[in-house]
């Protein structure tokens, strides 16, 4: 049987046909083949195909060793060939594949950034694997064709400043940070040498602008900048556990719907609320109008930033008249029947105290509650004086900047010179400004019993035990529950009335200063604090609306009476099962026209004092 050429594999052709080749002999490989200076396998090799007509039938017969020689030089070329062939295979595939060239690879990561949940375990901010584009831009060959095409993905991209980016000596530049998968497979398919994503953890807020006040935000490198994210940055930071807040995420969702329906409703410029646990200290909700939406930043004016809870300072109102009765009847210089005329005016200097709905009689310390007597307030502090009030409120803490969870904390602000005018005017509310939770904290202390306790956002646990201070006795914590009842039954507070709970509250509508520290009349703060059960009061709900305008919601009234009365007492009949607070036991017979069904009916011949 003879053997051809044509027999052989298809690799073994190739090297034949080289072999035969002028340029075989010209680069020498045939001489050197048959010569004494090749290995010995290498001249059996060349014994193999020493011939041009290379037939095996014309073989001789090879000696054994010879045989082995050939064996193993085949081998040996079979295995070189090999390597060759996948060497010039991957130089074939890089040179005539560009988009593999330059696909973009992913490289880092970034440390995880602990998550923060509320109360019961939802998570309010956690972190998400995303990918950021950058570029190096020591492989870019073309600059202004890369930033083109980035372009064509990015609209708005601002090409001048990339283009300076990539004339300066970094190691990379980024075009754009947190990228979506879209985004990410388009830029692959640009084939852009030098473009690469590094992949890192990036910071979302599941709810939203719904907590934006409370957990604040973090900047692109997961560094806290505003609210929980900045305060406990380190830890955040460092730790790997959860940061469990204080906050109630069907709650907080609650207040900010009402708060924002009301704001809507009545066209004002903002609005803030607060649910707080008067026991343990615990702020469920906090709420600041308008917010903004943590998870993307640039798209908000200043104002949404602004915390008016914490960071705004504002005179209150009359809401301070229940500081005022507290002082008188904790240090035993009046009792609730005590009278006071309020039938005229005070005069001090060119100030004039007067009332809204001002009356021909006395009245006695529960009917300046109940109605709201700025006059009455006014007489029971000067029974007081200067330092016994100024001495009451330091003791609780309104005097000082409060210590809270938030960085953004305002300072209390209030005269240099404490005058006799003062002592009157800040008696019900007029000033003294200062962030709405440092007064709601002190008006827990006015319902609990009598201890003052530090306002929280982090959960505590039922078995931690509460530092508090005592600022009352617990007899006049029980007073003041019966007068804020009144103001709800009887008084300025009707319109927060609801079924199933007893609530106690008080109205607070005061008028704005401008920049030249003269009150606006048609700018005013209203403002409505309310805690229930008022029996045994475990939670406090305040809500201020700031520059309401009076329409068709509010009977055309502007006061707290018509505006925040009614919010807190939805607040409340809405947070109440959520809470499994127990419905008061006389509600559950004897059940007051709802502030839902007051809203419906739109309050028809209910007309109340408007402070």
């Amino acid at each position: 049987m003879s053997l051809s050429t044509r027999d052989l594999p298809a690799h073994v052709q190739f090297w034949h046909k080289l072999r035969q080749s002028a340029a075989w002999d010209r680069l020498g490989f045939g001489a050197w083949l048959r010569s004494e200076r090749a290995p010995s396998w290498v001249q059996s090799w060349g014994q193999i195909w020493g011939s041009r007509r290379h037939d095996a039938a014309s073989q001789l017969p090879l000696s054994p060793v010879a045989l082995a020689h050939r064996k193993f030089g085949q081998a040996m070329i079979m295995l070189t060939i090999g390597f060759a062939i996948i060497g010039l295979r991957l130089m074939g595939v890089s040179l005539s594949s560009p988009a593999r060239q330059h696909t973009p690879v992913v490289v880092g990561a970034q440390v995880k950034r602990a998550d923060i949940t509320d109360r019961n375990g939802v998570i309010l901010a956690t972190n998400l694997p995303m990918e950021d584009a950058a570029i190096d831009p020591r492989k870019v060959t073309d600059p202004v064709q890369m930033v083109n095409h980035l372009a064509t993905i990015w609209p708005d991209l601002d090409m001048v400043a990339l283009l300076q980016r990539l004339a300066s000596s970094r190691n990379f530049v980024y075009v754009k940070r947190g990228i979506s998968p879209r985004e990410a497979q388009n830029l692959a398919q640009l084939n852009l040498p030098g473009l690469f994503f590094l992949r890192e953890e990036h910071r979302i807020y599941p709810h939203a602008a719904e907590f934006a006040h409370i957990l604040g935000y973090s900047d692109v490198d997961n560094n806290g900048l505003a609210g929980i994210e900045r305060r406990y940055n380190s830890q955040l930071q460092q730790q790997t556990e959860p940061l469990h807040l204080s906050v109630d995420a069907s709650i907080q969702h609650v207040l900010r719907s009402e708060l924002l329906q009301t704001k809507q409703q009545l066209n004002a410029i903002g609005a803030a609320g607060l649910v707080l646990d008067v026991r343990t200290g615990e702020v469920l909700a906090l709420v600041s109008l308008p917010d903004y939406n943590p998870n993307d930043t640039n798209r908000h004016e200043g104002d949404n930033y602004f915390n008016r809870v914490s960071l705004g300072r504002y005179e209150m109102g009359s809401i301070f008249k229940i500081f005022t009765a507290a002082m008188a009847l904790d240090n035993g210089l009046v009792t609730v029947n005590s009278m006071f005329d309020v039938s005229q005016a005070l005069v001090s200097g060119p100030y004039v105290i007067h009332d809204d709905h001002p009356v021909n009689r006395a009245m006695s310390v529960a009917e300046i509650i109940t109605y709201s007597s700025n006059i009455g307030a006014a007489r029971i502090a000067l029974a007081a004086g200067v330092e016994r009030q100024k001495e009451f409120l330091a003791g609780l803490g309104l005097l000082s900047p409060m210590e809270f969870d938030l960085p953004e904390m305002g300072k209390p602000e209030y005269p240099k010179n404490w005058r006799m005018i003062n002592l009157m005017t800040i008696a019900y509310g007029h000033g003294l400004a200062l962030p709405p939770v440092q007064m709601v904290a002190a008006l827990a202390a006015m319902v609990n019993g009598g201890i003052l306790i530090q306002p929280t956002l982090l959960y505590r646990p039922d078995s931690e035990p509460i530092a508090g201070r005592r600022v009352i006795k617990s007899s006049t914590s029980a007073t003041l529950r019966q007068l804020m009842r009144q103001v709800v039954t009887n008084g300025t507070g009707r319109f927060s009335d609801i079924a199933g709970y007893d609530i106690g509250g008080k109205t607070g509508t005061a008028e704005k200063i401008d920049s030249h520290h003269v009150y606006q009349k048609h700018r005013l703060i209203a403002s409505f604090v309310g805690a229930f059960p008022i029996e045994a009061p475990r939670y406090m709900v305040f809500a201020m609306i700031d520059e309401p305008k009076g329409n068709e919601f509010s009977q055309g009234q502007r006061s707290a009476a018509y505006v925040a009365a009614p919010l807190v007492g939805r607040v409340i009949a809405r947070i109440g099962p959520i809470l499994a607070v127990p419905a008061s036991p006389a509600r559950a017979q004897n059940v007051r026209l709802s502030a839902q069904a007051i809203a419906q009916n739109g309050g028809k011949n209910a007309k109340l004092p408007t402070e």
